[in-house]
C-alpha cells in the first residue's frame, strides 16, 4: 500500500489538499493442511466402535487478489466566521477469491470416510464516487459560544458480481444516496458544553457469495436516521470529566446474515436480510484525577433494540411460530415477519468498565504504576 499527501495554502485562510492511495493484496495457498486423521463411530449408539481414519484431510487451496485506488480532493478554508471543507472522492477496486472447502464425513455403511469438496469462484468489481461539502459557523454576536454545522454528501456506488462455481450467477447493483447532517453545540463556559445532531448515513450494498441456490445473493444499502443529544463538563479544577450522551437510531435495510439450516427446498447456506430496526440509549463517561498520581476511569452503557421488520422466506410453505406472514396482491403469504422472534446477535444491552491506577513517585531504578480493572458486558 502506498499513500500521498499533498497541501498547497493557496491563500492564508484557503487550502487545497490531494490525498491518493493504493492498495494491491495477493494470496496463493497450494494446500492448508487440517488436521491428520478422523476419528469417528462406526458403530452404534448402544455398541460404538471408534475408528481412526488415517490421512490428511481439509486441503483447502486459496486463491485471492484485491486491487484499489482512491482519490480524493478538498479544498478547506474560512471565510469571516464560517469554517468550511468541501471534496470530491473517487474509488476504484477490483477482487477474486478461488477456493476450495473440503468437508469430511463417515459413511453410515462402514470404514470409509467421505470427503465432500465444494469450489467457490467469484471477482468482484467496484467503483464510488461522491461529492461534500460542510460549514460551520461561529456566530461573533454570542461570543463564539454557539456553533452551527450543516453537511451533505452525494454517493454513486456500483458493483458488478460474477461467480462461477459452485453457482454460476451474476448481479449488478447501482445506487446513489444523498445524506446530511445539522448539528449545534454551544459552549455555556470553557468547562461546559452541550450538543445536540442529527444526521443520516448510508452503506453500500453488496453480495453474499454463499447464498444458497433458492436465495438471491444481493443485499440491498442499508440507511440510517440518527439522534444525538449529550453534555461534555469539567469539573473541581479538572480534575473531574463527566461525558454524556443519548441517542435514538433508525435503520432502515440493516444489513444482517444468518445461517439457515439445510431443508429439500433450500439446501441450506447463508441469507443475507434487509431488516429494519430501532436502537435507543445512552453512554456515560467519567474520569477523575482524586489525587495526585491517581486516575480513575468509568464508563457504562445501556441500548435497547428492537427489530420492527425481519422478512424471511416461507420454509417448505409454512410460517414459524411467532412469525406473522407477509401477503402478496393475491392474499396468499409469499414470506414471513419474524422481527418477535429474532435476537440481536454480539450485542449486549449494558456494558460498563471500571479502571483505577495509582503511579508512585519516579525514582532512580524507575517508576512504579498499580493498575486494577473491571468490565462487563449482559448476555
Amino acid at each position: 500500500g502506498v499513500g500521498l499527501t499533498l497541501a498547497y495554502d493557496v491563500a492564508d485562510d484557503i487550502t487545497l489538499k490531494s490525498i491518493s492511495s493504493t492498495r494491491a493484496y495477493k494470496r496463493h495457498d497450494p494446500w492448508s493442511l487440517g488436521p491428520p486423521d478422523i476419528r469417528a463411530n462406526v458403530g452404534t449408539v448402544a455398541a460404538p466402535r471408534i475408528v481412526a481414519f488415517e490421512g490428511a484431510y481439509a486441503l483447502d487451496p486459496r486463491g485471492q487478489a484485491q486491487r484499489q485506488y482512491t482519490q480524493e480532493l478538498q479544498i478547506l478554508g474560512k471565510w469571516r466566521e464560517v469554517s468550511y471543507v468541501a471534496g470530491l472522492f473517487y474509488l476504484k477496486e477490483g477482487a477474486w477469491d478461488s477456493s476450495r472447502t473440503r468437508l469430511p464425513s463417515i459413511a453410515a455403511t462402514g470404514l470409509t470416510a467421505i470427503d465432500f469438496a465444494e469450489n467457490r469462484s467469484y471477482s468482484v468489481d467496484s467503483s464510488s464516487k461522491a461529492a461534500f461539502v460542510q460549514m460551520d459557523w461561529r456566530p461573533g454576536f454570542l461570543d463564539n459560544k454557539l456553533e452551527l454545522s450543516g453537511g451533505v454528501r452525494w454517493t454513486r456506488d456500483t458493483r458488478d458480481f460474477i461467480q462461477t462455481a459452485p453457482l454460476v450467477r451474476s448481479a449488478k447493483l447501482k445506487t446513489d444516496n444523498t445524506s446530511y447532517l445539522v448539528s449545534a453545540n454551544y459552549q455555556w463556559t470553557s468547562n461546559a458544553m452541550t450538543f445536540v445532531r442529527y444526521s443520516t448515513a448510508y452503506r453500500a450494498g453488496g453480495f453474499n457469495v454463499r447464498a444458497a441456490a433458492t436465495g438471491s445473493p444481493v443485499y440491498q444499502p442499508e440507511k440510517l436516521k440518527s439522534l444525538e443529544g449529550g453534555f461534555k463538563l469539567d469539573l473541581l479544577r479538572n480534575r473531574l470529566r463527566l461525558n454524556g450522551a443519548a441517542y435514538f437510531n433508525k435503520y432502515n435495510d440493516l444489513q444482517v446474515s444468518e445461517f439457515s439450516a439445510p431443508t429439500a427446498a433450500s439446501g441450506g447456506g447463508n441469507v443475507s436480510v434487509n431488516a429494519n430496526a430501532e436502537y435507543k440509549g445512552f453512554e456515560l463517561e467519567l474520569q477523575a484525577n482524586p489525587v495526585a498520581g491517581m486516575l480513575v476511569t468509568a464508563s457504562v452503557g445501556y441500548v435497547d433494540r428492537k427489530y420492527k421488520d425481519y422478512p424471511r422466506n416461507l420454509e417448505a410453505g409454512l410460517v414459524m411460530p411467532g412469525c406473522l406472514p407477509i401477503l402478496g396482491a393475491s392474499g396468499a403469504a409469499i414470506g414471513q415477519n419474524c422481527a418477535a422472534i429474532t435476537k440481536f446477535a454480539f450485542s449486549p444491552s449494558t456494558t460498563a468498565d471500571l479502571a483505577v491506577s495509582y503511579s508512585l513517585p519516579a525514582s532512580d531504578y524507575g517508576q512504579w504504576l498499580v493498575s486494577a480493572s473491571y468490565s462487563y458486558k449482559s448476555k
